[in-house]
């Protein structure tokens, strides 16, 4: 993969487009896989990519290449899922980041993946992140974005991204051991 940083620089070079990996489509993978806000990766990349504050928890150095290559895979796994569906295009660019941010925490199985947890998935996107578990994601998504509305405006809003959040915070509950 190459991190196209300069806007065209590895196309001159002639890479496979495929492997090109820009700014903005890193910056909207890592706001919905790691920091979780799918809405924002949808609807306002720019403003969390121009944000001084939220910037350097995006493109942290610390996190490694590994989380890096581990959004942009798992991003691009579940964008190929979601664009082979039935769906119209609105919904599928509408419900793309939110399967990301819960394939991401599938794969982790964890409500609030950490860095680390990223990257150590990174050797099992091909195998573990199956069209079972996409489906999965897909329809608790799409279960969402119907409840509140089933438009951009759903999609765009805080209110599904946080029924989804709770959603995950449920399914990773550890039980007690009272």
């Amino acid at each position: 993969m190459f991190y196209d940083r300069r806007k065209g620089k590895y196309r001159q070079l002639r890479k496979p487009i495929k492997s090109i990996v820009s700014i903005t489509a890193l910056g909207q993978a890592v706001i919905s896989a790691y920091l979780q806000f799918p809405s924002d990766a949808r609807g306002r990349p720019d403003s969390l990519l121009g944000n001084e504050k939220l910037y350097p928890s995006i493109f942290n150095d610390d996190h490694g290449l590994k989380f890096f290559r581990a959004c942009i895979l798992i991003d691009r796994r579940c964008d190929d899922f979601v664009k082979a569906t039935a769906l119209s295009d609105d919904q599928k660019y509408d419900l793309r980041y939110y399967v990301t941010m819960l394939a991401t925490c599938e794969l982790c199985g964890k409500a609030q993946p950490v860095a680390d947890d990223i990257s150590a998935v990174l050797p099992k996107i091909e195998t573990e992140l199956t069209d079972t578990k996409l489906t999965w994601c897909l329809q608790t998504a799409q279960d969402q974005y119907d409840k509140y509305g089933g438009t951009d405006k759903a999609a765009k809003g805080r209110e599904m991204e946080n029924a989804l959040k709770e959603a995950l915070s449920s399914r990773y509950s550890k039980p007690s051991l009272l």
